[in-house]
């Protein structure tokens, strides 16, 4: 007599299948918070890079022979407080006097009819798109650096030309707000721009607010009220949570980190901390 055995079953059991769905999420969430705080490392890792390129070309631009530079602006005379591009200036307006400072032979910043050749007109920069266009030339010059012509430093490069600078190559256009079509702004990886205060030595101090975008900013402080980096300048990314400082922008009594902040702020970068402000709030 022939026994017949039962059919082999097919597939898995309820109770296997939810055994093994109930591993698989237990791995997942072991897993995943591993994967994203590699991701976060790996994102500050790439600012404090370009924060570091930035003080490095700041450095290469106030050491250039050519100009007789010992800062880059971050503020000016326009009707929000920024860089004024001017075709003429007056020549009392603190952009004629620093672009005089560069460029001793630039026409146009006392009253010359001439004007300033290549500089849009009434252009008012923010803190951020100053500094890029010092330091690349940026849409002005096609990021080119300045003409070795004394007196039409801002016109576009030639082929061949000589330049001075551009002291940081263009950035990869991933790494750009070009919402303004005067110029551009350098933003860091989660896409806020970076914030930049100047201290200008001949008035020793840093300006009480700059302009970023439409978002008024003042300099960072320690405890006592004294600017942090206090003769050189600030370079600063909002962090992954995009928001600047305690309570998300900086106000007057609030730009500073002298107590925990678990929130906006803590996980801000600059080029004078080594890592984020105060942990790891992102």
């Amino acid at each position: 007599m022939t026994r017949r055995l039962p059919p082999p079953r097919a597939g898995f059991s309820l109770v296997e299948l939810l055994v093994s769905m109930a591993i698989i999420v237990t791995l997942m969430g072991l897993i995943l918070p591993a994967i994203q705080k590699t991701r976060v490392a790996a994102q500050r890792a790439t600012v404090t890079g370009e924060i570091n390129t930035l003080s490095t070309s700041i450095s290469n631009f106030k050491g250039h022979p050519s100009l007789r530079a010992s800062y880059i602006p971050c503020r000016g005379s326009g009707p929000n407080g920024g860089f004024l591009l001017k075709s003429t200036y007056a020549g009392t307006e603190p952009e004629a006097i620093y672009l005089k400072q560069l460029f001793p032979y630039l026409p146009g910043c006392q009253g010359a009819n001439s004007g300033v050749t290549g500089l849009p007109n009434n252009v008012e920069l923010d803190c951020n798109q100053t500094l890029l266009f010092f330091l690349t030339g940026g849409k002005v010059t096609n990021y080119t650096g300045f003409s070795t012509n004394k007196q039409q430093p801002f016109t576009p490069g030639q082929t061949g030309e000589t330049r001075i600078g551009p002291f940081m190559e263009k950035p990869a256009a991933n790494k750009l707000d070009s919402s303004d079509p005067n110029a551009d702004r350098y933003i860091d990886v989660w896409g806020t721009p970076y914030a930049y205060f100047s201290w200008e030595p001949g008035i020793n101090t840093y300006p009480s607010t700059v302009l970023l975008k439409t978002v008024k900013l003042n300099p960072l402080t320690d405890g006592s009220g004294r600017p942090i980096n206090a003769t050189g300048f600030q370079i600063i990314s909002a962090g992954r949570n995009q928001q600047f400082g305690p309570g998300g922008v900086w106000v007057p009594g609030q730009g500073n980190y002298v107590s925990p902040d678990s929130g906006p702020g803590g996980d801000d970068l600059g080029n004078f901390n080594n890592g984020a402000m105060l942990g790891n709030s992102g």
